[in-house]
């Protein structure tokens, strides 16, 4: 019997030494310097001392990644998620709150969520480069702009689609359109859809001819 209580008493002890320590030590470590997240699905930034880990850490893991940021100067507003974060943190310009504050000033709410924002794939456009081409090539928007001032060009929409071709929306594009084409000053979008007057120089922008 003296050796049971003498066993209960030992798992009582320990257990109570586990809990102290459990209990004594932080419920979220601060992740280190450097650690990646991401600010409203877009804009990603690493946490750059310990004051910004602390706060990233406490909105991610106590506020469900939420934080209410507003500039001081109405001449900031406007900045990126991650400056007004970082004026927020680090200088006078912007003050924050945890959660949804709309109490401050000029408020702004943002969303943190750990790792780095996921890439967007690159759009791409449609371009042309010989008079004896029909059917447009593809190329990615980044290179674009550099290729149409090196003396690409781009398709022109015709009303009206047909098999085979490259065909948005209810219009096909043609590189090379009859001579008696005429553009109407409107241009299709590469969804399909009809602008007029959208900028000539703008890549993934069309050119309507009847």
């Amino acid at each position: 019997m003296r050796q049971r209580r003498c066993s209960a008493l030992i798992v009582i002890a320990i257990l109570a030494a586990v809990t102290a320590g459990v209990a004594a030590s932080p419920a979220f470590a601060d992740p280190p310097v450097g650690t990646p997240y991401c600010m409203d699905g877009n804009q990603t930034f690493t946490i750059w001392d310990a004051a910004s880990a602390h706060v990233t850490n406490k909105v991610v893991t106590q506020f469900g990644g939420v934080i209410t940021v507003g500039e001081n100067d109405p001449a900031n507003i406007g900045r990126s998620a991650v400056q007004q974060y970082y004026d927020a943190i680090e200088t006078s310009d912007a003050t924050g709150n945890y959660g949804v504050d709309t109490t401050i000033p000029n408020y702004v709410i943002h969303h943190i969520g750990t790792g780095a924002c996921p890439v967007a794939p690159e759009n791409h456009v449609f371009l042309c480069y010989s008079k004896f081409e029909v059917d447009p090539g593809v190329w990615p928007v980044g290179q674009a702009e550099a290729l149409l001032e090196s003396g690409y060009w781009k398709p022109s929409a015709v009303s009206g689609m047909v098999d085979g071709a490259t065909n948005i929306g209810s219009f096909h594009l043609v590189c090379n359109p009859p001579a008696s084409s005429v553009s109407d000053g409107s241009y299709i979008g590469g969804d399909g859809s009809m602008i007029a007057g959208a900028d000539a120089g703008i890549a993934g922008f069309y050119p309507h001819v009847g």
